[in-house]
């Protein structure tokens, strides 16, 4: 299967993600936890989910990048701030 769109958004839950729903209607969207059934799942840190995605697409189409590290407390522990580096 080959996706037909230009455009893609990654991270669609949240604030920023549901702002380019909106600017980009056609976009496939993607999310890693959701329970909306309109998001197509993509966990980002997994290689084998981006192994399996990203060669629907190809050069010249768009992919917005809108997924975000919302564990604020964690992000300023050590281990957290690791991560986030």
């Amino acid at each position: 299967m080959k996706i037909t769109t230009n455009t893609a958004i990654i991270g669609a839950a949240g604030m920023l993600g549901y702002a380019l729903r909106e600017a980009f209607p056609e976009a496939y969207v993607f999310d890693k936890n959701t329970k909306d059934p309109s998001l197509l799942p993509l966990d980002i840190t997994s290689i084998d989910d981006i192994r399996i995605t990203f060669p629907l697409f190809t050069k010249g189409d768009i992919v917005i990048n809108a997924a975000a590290y919302v564990n604020v407390d964690g992000a300023e522990t050590e281990e957290g701030k690791k991560i986030a580096e």
